[in-house]
């Protein structure tokens, strides 16, 4: 018994460290590719077009992100943890639940999942390409430049190339697999990157329609890097049911109105600086959002690998694993994001000419609020993580709602009366909101406690701590 505890813990171990190492590697290379184009786009593109370019970007990514909400979680959640689902009610003795009834059983429903989830991608992706064929001519004069529709149609053709992509991506991390995903990811940065590089080295001019070309090349020959891992889990057979269907879109509905209203507070700030002011300020305020987003490479690192393991534990051991689960995960977010967080605090002006030039100087002040919100989106990133695992993506999706209106109004306060700084105060004061109310919440539901959060920082340090002492003391 006792080595059967062993190799279990021994697995679980291997899981944290295999799948977080991936996990943030990919988003290393996400950010770092990021932060890469950044630094070259923000030297080829004259102030205006750069603003226009992060618009479309802003909108696109919220389109995609929207996606892997309505898709991603549902298929992860229905995936893991089906058999111990079904006879959890029952007393099912081990020799019926590894009896080939019950394996034909699970590979049958497997293929239903699978294929469903593929029907509702597919289909959301023709809605999708629907509105913005119907409005992207509207959001363009919303804005004030008519070419942002050109963009838009292009990335149409991005829209369905990612259809593959992300059911590669997503079969995979229901399996617990990440490299298929990380390889990806790579391929797609790096492609992106490559491109932009050929037009930087020779001092040509590019414009925006090329580059939203650029991005459907590169997710093309992503979704090929990605099946190459991702067919061993692939069935190649579509068979589903109309029930199966209506589960996943039950469940997806929640977390695709969590995305939308989550991508709309994260944009909002951006988006009313350009109808409220004009693009350049875009253009200003983007810079210290790259910067920050630095910063935020722990959370989502954790949050990735958690949601799988937190749906395959909640299956098995109910609604206690949770608050360990957030506790643990927010703890150790803070550990590693507050040492940098106040570097970039305490030299915001050099870090900011230092990466996007002397014309983009009124930017630090922007930067030392938005790094700010590093110490406040752990709590909101895992209170999220936490209640879609454990089936509470309704209450998830209400919350972020609230959110996100209460970000419209701040941020056309605080806008309106300070023009570009202002859309930092008012989404820092969001989230400062959303972090208190989230965690009365939580205490209330899970009986989380801010000070065992704390508690784990703290351990972090001293573990840090410890481990060098021994260094040097090996070394002297």
């Amino acid at each position: 018994m006792q080595r059967v505890k062993t190799i279990w813990k021994k697995g679980r171990k291997s899981y944290w460290i295999k799948a977080s190492s991936l996990t943030l590697l990919n988003r290393l290379l996400v950010t770092g590719f990021g932060f890469l184009n950044f630094y070259v786009l923000i030297r080829l593109l004259p102030q205006a077009d750069y603003g226009l370019w992060m618009l479309f970007v802003s909108v696109t990514t919220v389109i995609e992100l929207i996606k892997a909400g309505f898709i991603r979680n549902p298929l992860i959640r229905f995936s893991l943890g089906r058999t111990s689902q079904k006879f959890s009610g029952s007393a099912a003795s081990t020799a019926e639940l590894s009896s080939p009834a019950v394996a034909t059983a699970e590979r049958s429903s497997r293929v239903e999942v699978l294929s469903a989830s593929f029907l509702l991608n597919l289909l959301l992706t023709f809605l999708i390409a629907v509105l913005l064929l119907a409005f992207s001519g509207s959001l363009s004069l919303f804005w004030g430049y008519a070419g942002l529709q050109d963009l838009f149609s292009i990335y149409i053709i991005t829209l369905f190339l990612l259809v593959p992509l992300h059911h590669f991506d997503y079969v995979q991390q229901a399996n617990l697999s990440f490299k298929g995903s990380t390889l990806g990811e790579f391929t797609r940065q790096f492609t992106f990157f490559v491109c932009l590089m050929s037009f930087y080295l020779t001092q040509r001019p590019i414009d925006l329609v090329t580059l939203a070309f650029f991005q459907a090349v590169a997710v093309g020959f992503s979704s090929l890097a990605s099946f190459f891992f991702a067919r061993r889990y692939l069935t190649f057979t579509f068979r589903t049911t109309l029930p199966q269907v209506r589960t996943l879109f039950r469940y997806g509905k929640y977390t695709f109105g969590t995305s939308v209203s989550a991508m709309l507070m994260r944009n909002t700030d951006t988006w009313m600086l350009a109808r409220m002011t004009s693009p350049l300020s875009v253009a200003l305020y983007n810079p210290a959002l790259r910067i920050a987003n630095l910063l935020e490479i722990p959370a989502l690192t954790l949050a990735s690998v958690l949601f799988p393991k937190l749906s395959q534990q909640f299956a098995e051991k109910g609604q206690g694993s949770a608050r360990y689960l957030y506790e643990k995960s927010v703890g150790t977010i803070l550990c590693s994001v507050l040492p940098m967080a106040l570097l970039v605090l305490v030299f915001a002006e050099p870090i900011t000419v230092f990466i996007a030039g002397e014309d983009y100087i009124a930017t630090a002040p922007v930067l030392r609020i938005t790094v700010l919100y590093s110490f406040l989106l752990p709590f909101n990133r895992q209170f999220g993580v936490t209640l879609d695992a454990i089936g509470k993506a309704k209450i998830n999706f209400l919350f972020v709602l609230r959110d996100a209106l209460l970000n419209v109004v701040l941020n056309y306060i605080f806008i309106t009366r300070y023009g570009l700084i202002g859309a930092a105060y008012g989404t820092a004061t969001t989230y400062l909101i959303a972090v208190v109310a989230n965690q009365v919440y939580l205490h209330k539901n899970l009986q989380v406690s801010l000070l065992r959060i704390f508690y784990y920082t703290a351990s972090g340090y001293r573990k840090v701590y410890h481990t060098g002492l021994s260094v040097l003391q090996k070394k002297t």
